[in-house]
C-alpha cells in the first residue's frame, strides 16, 4: 500500500511545512520531560508536573497525524520506522534491569521487564498486576505503542474519498466519544489506575493531537488564549495530585485540551513567545527527551535509594541522578538512536531503488 486514499488534499494543505521541523514544538518536549522529573523528584512541589506526559500524548498524536499525511501512509514503512524509534532505546534499559537480576540485585522483576518490553505495561498496571518499580513510567509508552498499531488504519479509514470532507466532525465525535466514556467510567468506582493507565482513557489526548494536525491551516490560535493556556498549566503544576478523582474525572480531557492550544500556537510561531523552546539548549534536551524519559525513573529511585544509605541530602541524590539522567541520554542519542535512525534510512533508500516509480 502506498499514499492513503484521500490523502492528497490534505498534503496539499501543509506541503509547506511537510520538510521542515517545528523547532517549539520539539522544545515542547525538553520541557515536558523536565516536568516529569521535577514530579518525581520533588512531588510535594511539582505535584502536577505529571501533565507532562499529557503534553508528550498530544504531542504524538500531532507529529504521527503529520507524518502519516504528509509522507504518505504506507503500513510498512510506518511500522518500520516506529520500530527503529522505539525499540533501540529501550533495549540498554531493559537490559541493564536484566542483568542486575542475573547478579541477584532484583531491581526490577522480570515480568515488569517483559510488560515493558512488550509494550504492556500500561495494562499491568491498570488491572493491579504490579505497579511496575523501577519500570512504572513504561506504561506511557505502552499506551503510545498500542495507538500507534490501530491508528494509521483508523486513518485509512477517515481519509476516504467519500469521507475525507468530513474528517474534522468525525474525528471529534469520536474524540467526544472517548472522553464521555473516560468520565463514565470515572463516575462508576472504576479503579483510578484502570482509568490513568487505560488505553481506550487516554486515547483523547492522542486524539486531540491528531485533530490538531487537521484544524491548524484552518485556525489560528490568539496569543492571549496561548498565555490564559499557560497560566492554566502552571497553575496545574503546583496545585492538582494526579491521584486525585478531579484528575480522572475531567482533568485529563482538561489538561488535553490546554496542551492541544499550546501545542498548537507553538506549531504556529516561531521567535517571541515561544523563543526559548528554540534555544539550542533547548533543542537538545528536546531531541534526546525520549532517552531522558526512559532513564529518569530509574536513576531517580537508584540515586535517592543509595543517597539514603548513606545518609546524602535528597537534593544531593536528585543532582546526581539528573547528571547520570543526562550522560546516559547523550549516550543513548549519540550510540543507539543515530546509529538506529541511520539503519532505518538506508532501508528506507533500498526500498525505493526496488520499488518502480
Amino acid at each position: 500500500m502506498t499514499n492513503g486514499p484521500g490523502a492528497g488534499a490534505l498534503r496539499t494543505d501543509f506541503q509547506q511545512n511537510a520538510s521542515r521541523r517545528f523547532k517549539a514544538v520539539d522544545g515542547l518536549r525538553a520541557l515536558a520531560v523536565a516536568l516529569v522529573f521535577a514530579v518525581h523528584g520533588y512531588f510535594n512541589v511539582f505535584r502536577g508536573g505529571f501533565i507532562g506526559v499529557d503534553i508528550f500524548f498530544v504531542i504524538s498524536g500531532f507529529v504521527i497525524t503529520r507524518s502519516l499525511v504528509t509522507d504518505g501512509i504506507n503500513f510498512k514503512r510506518f511500522y518500520i520506522h516506529r520500530f527503529f524509534r522505539i525499540l533501540p532505546p529501550i533495549l540498554p534499559v531493559l537490559v541493564f534491569f536484566a542483568i542486575a537480576n542475573l547478579f541477584g540485585l532484583a531491581l526490577a522483576s522480570w515480568q515488569d521487564i517483559w510488560l515493558s518490553l512488550l509494550s504492556l505495561m500500561n495494562w499491568g498496571r491498570a488491572f493491579g498486576y504490579t505497579e511496575g518499580g523501577f519500570l512504572g513510567h513504561f506504561w506511557s509508552l505502552g499506551i503510545e505503542e498500542q495507538f500507534y498499531l490501530v491508528w494509521p488504519l483508523a486513518l485509512v479509514l477517515l481519509l476516504k474519498e467519500n469521507v475525507r470532507q468530513h474528517s474534522i466532525v468525525i474525528l471529534a465525535a469520536v474524540l467526544a466519544a472517548f472522553v464521555l466514556w473516560q468520565f463514565w467510567m470515572s463516575q462508576q468506582s472504576v479503579p483510578h489506575a484502570r482509568i490513568y493507565n487505560g488505553l481506550d482513557t487516554r486515547a483523547s489526548q492522542l486524539l486531540l493531537g491528531a485533530l490538531l494536525f487537521f484544524v491548524l491551516p484552518r485556525i489560528t490560535i490568539p496569543k492571549a488564549v496561548f498565555l490564559a493556556a499557560v497560566v492554566a498549566l502552571a497553575v496545574i503544576v503546583f496545585t492538582i495530585n494526579s491521584t486525585t478523582q478531579f484528575y480522572v474525572s475531567y482533568g485529563i480531557a482538561l489538561i488535553g485540551i490546554l496542551a492541544f492550544i499550546v501545542v498548537g500556537y507553538c506549531a504556529q510561531n516561531t521567535g517571541g513567545l515561544v523563543g526559548p523552546l528554540e534555544w539550542p539548549v533547548t533543542q537538545w534536551l528536546g531531541r534526546r527527551s525520549y532517552a531522558i524519559y526512559l532513564w529518569h525513573w530509574p536513576m531517580i529511585g537508584l540515586c535517592v535509594e543509595a543517597g539514603q544509605s548513606i545518609g546524602a541530602r535528597r537534593f544531593v541524590a536528585l543532582f546526581v541522578a539528573l547528571v547520570l539522567t543526562l550522560v546516559l541520554s547523550e549516550l543513548s542519542y549519540r550510540f543507539v538512536e543515530k546509529p538506529a535512525y541511520g539503519l532505518r534510512d538506508r532501508l528506507d533508500r533500498k526500498r525505493l531503488e526496488v520499488v518502480p516509480q
